[in-house]
């Protein structure tokens, strides 16, 4: 397996010290440049990678006087130290209560104390399924879900946005320290929701 690649998110590198990374570019593809190579036949150049945590499939193609070259599939993937990933339906029904999920995955050798919340506009409320769930540890390889019920009051697209963060703290968690990642202490998913209105 191809040794994971850390993802630089467009807030990331637009400034090296910011903690927070709102995770909103999702496309299916991704890099179709036209670079030229040297002499030696190899270009080097840096891309930002999308805010999907996913394994892309990548491949090249070369043109010259004397002819056609194509190279063979490579994988690379892109990860976080931790990141949050929200799972929901194609589209809800204005006014009905739904239960929307969010996955938190650590990939740190490291645990994490973290804090999540979803995040109300005029277009939505959400509620807390339970009132301590939201407060947890995670630690390495770890992967906890939680829940909140949402009611849409807007119809159409509306944006959903999730936050985790780990805190900086002194408590335990299975009886070892926790830490606070360097970059990306908190990191945060928007996509977008389709709002239907009943009996559409």
């Amino acid at each position: 397996m191809p040794t994971p690649v850390t993802a630089d998110t467009p807030a990331e590198s637009a400034t090296a010290s910011v903690e927070k990374q709102e995770r909103v570019w999702f496309p299916e593809t991704w890099i179709w440049d036209l670079l030229v190579t040297g002499e030696d036949g190899e270009v080097e150049s840096n891309f930002t990678s999308p805010d999907s945590i996913t394994d892309w499939k990548a491949t090249a193609f070369c043109i010259t006087d004397i002819g056609f070259g194509l190279s063979p599939t490579e994988n690379l993937i892109t990860i976080k130290p931790f990141f949050v990933e929200t799972y929901m339906p194609y589209s809800i029904v204005q006014a009905e209560m739904h239960t929307l999920k969010a996955n938190v995955f650590n990939h740190l050798n490291a645990c994490l104390k973290i804090y999540i919340q979803m995040t109300s506009t005029e277009d939505f409320v959400s509620k807390k399924t339970s009132e301590d769930q939201y407060f947890s540890c995670l630690c390495t390889g770890e992967t906890k879900t939680f829940e909140w019920y949402m009611t849409a009051t807007k119809l159409g697209l509306v944006n959903v946005t999730v936050s985790t963060e780990a805190l900086d703290t002194s408590e335990l968690c299975n009886g070892q320290p926790t830490v606070v990642p360097e970059n990306g202490r908190i990191n945060i998913v928007t996509k977008p929701l389709l709002v239907k209105a009943q009996n559409s």
